[in-house]
């Protein structure tokens, strides 16, 4: 609704804007399977660190009868140092993938503005501009909210593919 109403605004050169918006979907799939991975290394390193630990717990006689205390301090504190980096790269991401998304729109209406004076002889008015902006800025909210749904669509995936690997 809101690319016909954007259309009846400025006409054609609306669909360059869209068309920019379209490009943004391969970068998005991208940047989901880069998250799925990371998420999925990091539970596995998780995995092992918890696993660690309970050998740890479950044999903390023999551990310090051995006095292997720093022995297993290491390997705990080297596999949270592996998931901390997987952890931190998850992040980078989710973030790259925010700034993006919040970028496209502003990006889209400036592309659209600029193909739109380049193509018409007819001047951009103040209430085509202001319509056009508040337009845009509608088409906005659903793209902020699409971030957050990649991030929860990668971890459901991973935590789905977990729960099956356990319960089979």
């Amino acid at each position: 609704i809101i690319i016909v109403l954007l259309y009846l605004q400025l006409g054609w050169p609306i669909f360059i804007g869209v068309f920019f918006l379209l490009l943004m979907t391969p970068l998005q799939k991208k940047i989901m399977s880069n998250l799925t991975k990371y998420v999925t290394d990091a539970s596995s390193a998780s995995d092992k660190r918890i696993k660690l630990i309970n050998e740890v717990i479950h044999g903390i006689q023999l551990v310090k009868l051995q006095a292997w205390e720093s022995l297993f301090q290491q390997r705990i504190t080297d596999n949270r140092i592996e998931e901390l980096k997987f952890r931190k790269s998850i992040a980078i991401l989710k973030g790259f993938n925010q700034s993006v998304t919040a970028c496209a729109p502003i990006l889209c209406t400036l592309i659209t503005f600029i193909v739109y004076g380049l193509a018409n002889t007819d001047q951009l008015t103040a209430a085509k501009a202001f319509t056009t902006l508040a337009l845009f800025n509608v088409l906005r909210s659903p793209l902020t909210v699409l971030p957050m749904l990649i991030g929860m669509i990668a971890g459901g995936l991973v935590a789905s593919k977990r729960l099956a690997d356990f319960f089979y």
